[in-house]
């Protein structure tokens, strides 16, 4: 692979983008076209969130979703 890129991003942010790339990769979206190193891609950077966030595995998700959105629209 190639050189590393290291990108700092608020929690709203990457909770609301780690929200979105589980909705992609679900059943749901099965019918979302990419080609495989765009695929590749996103997963890598769902896999590297997963690694950092916590709230995923909170048993209040949806809400702090709902929030992390609410803040990222009215900042």
């Amino acid at each position: 692979m190639s050189d590393k890129v290291e990108i700092a991003l608020s929690a709203d942010i990457a909770l609301v983008i780690f929200d979105w790339l589980s909705e992609l990769e679900s059943e749901k979206h099965e019918e979302t076209l990419m080609d495989e190193a765009t695929a590749i891609a996103l997963n890598t950077l769902l896999c590297e969130l997963e690694k950092v966030l916590v709230e995923p595995f909170s048993e209040n998700y949806g809400e702090l979703v709902e929030r992390a959105r609410s803040n990222v629209t009215t900042s």
